[in-house]
């Protein structure tokens, strides 16, 4: 749980949101994919980015 919060501290600091450590961590683990494959993977909706 510490870990996580350093994480999202640190995302959250340089501007980024939660879904973005989703893609990234999908884009480490599969490799490259289209976007909306990575929006199924991660669970991402397309409101959620805006």
């Amino acid at each position: 749980m510490h870990a996580r919060r350093l994480v999202f501290g640190g995302f959250t600091a340089s501007g980024a949101r939660g879904y973005h450590y989703r893609i990234l961590a999908a884009l480490h683990e599969f490799g490259p994919a289209s976007q909306a494959e990575l929006g199924r993977r991660c669970r991402v909706d397309h409101h959620e980015s805006r």
